[in-house]
């Protein structure tokens, strides 16, 4: 049979794998993003082009590019990644209170925004589950429906919902700063002060970074905003921190005058596939109005 159900499916694989690729302009990053093989992906390209009989791609040193004789079929297979896209988000299912939304979050925006945003999502939406994935690496196109992060991400399949800023300053509890006193100045910090220090801030600004460096007595963490809270909260020391976090915080005093104005920029995007999914437009728009209200 000319057409059988098998050769259908082989084709539509081809089709949407050579979609993948050029959406991502490289067979390398398409490959990464799926977890496949680069080399299992050439091949299944190759094989594709070998069925059609014509050349579909242009390689290049990094990355390739669509011939024209391409251009047909990425169209189509445009088309049917698009149909199958639509077909998970039917009516019946788009508007369904069931399902699951995977949430990626850069490590220190997730204590800021998300616990404020969840009750009112879960008033709408009590059958959902979020599947939140909280890192300080940049997660791969299938890990994620929706992200919230430090770096914005160079992927032209994701929708920008919202930019913001936001801005750092110097904390310590009011134990502390009763037992050692205030700083005057950076050089009274780190000869004579404790500094709390998440490296992930000291990669983002150079200055802290040399404070650290030059910092007598020092405690440093890899990751992980939550462990610094509690650790300046307990009295370990001084630390940089969201402007948010620490003015909400009781028993937490800000140290003005000290360190320039650090700040750095977040942002909210989501799959351009996934817009129309009316629980993740919902999510967006609480997680969008909650960071709007909050900036500082």
């Amino acid at each position: 049979m000319a057409n059988s159900i098998h050769q259908l499916i082989l084709r539509a694989k081809q089709l949407l794998w050579f979609e993948e690729v050029v959406r991502w302009g490289s067979l390398t990053d398409a490959a990464k993003a799926n977890s496949i093989k680069q080399p299992n992906l050439s091949n299944i390209i190759l094989e594709f082009e070998k069925t059609v009989q014509k050349k579909l791609l242009d390689r290049y040193a990094k990355g390739v590019g669509l011939t024209d004789a391409g251009k047909p079929y990425y169209q189509i297979a445009a088309e049917l990644r698009n149909l199958l896209i639509a077909s998970e988000n039917m009516p019946s299912l788009k508007n369904s209170d069931c399902g699951s939304i995977k949430l990626w979050i850069s490590d220190g925006l997730a204590s800021i925004y998300l616990a404020r945003c969840f009750e009112e999502f879960y008033q709408k939406y009590p059958k959902v589950n979020l599947d939140i994935n909280c890192s300080i690496d940049m997660p791969e196109l299938h890990e994620f429906d929706m992200a919230l992060l430090f770096h914005k991400p160079k992927i032209k399949s994701l929708k920008l919902i919202a930019e913001r800023d936001m801005h750092f300053s110097l904390f310590a509890s009011q134990d502390y700063l009763k037992k050692y006193g205030c700083p005057e100045n950076i050089r009274d910090m780190y000869e004579n002060h404790k500094i709390c220090a998440n490296l992930v801030y000291a990669a983002t600004w150079q200055k802290w970074q040399n404070i650290i460096k030059k910092a007598r007595y020092s405690t440093t963490i890899n990751n992980g905003s939550g462990v610094l809270l509690n650790l300046v909260k307990a009295g370990g020391g001084i630390a940089l921190m969201p402007v948010i976090v620490g003015r909400q915080e009781k028993g937490l005093v800000e140290i003005k005058n000290i360190v320039p104005d650090f700040k750095t920029k977040f942002f909210l995007v989501v799959k351009q596939s996934y817009e129309q999914n009316q629980k993740i437009k919902d999510l967006s728009k609480i997680i969008n109005a909650e960071t709007l209200k909050q900036a500082v």
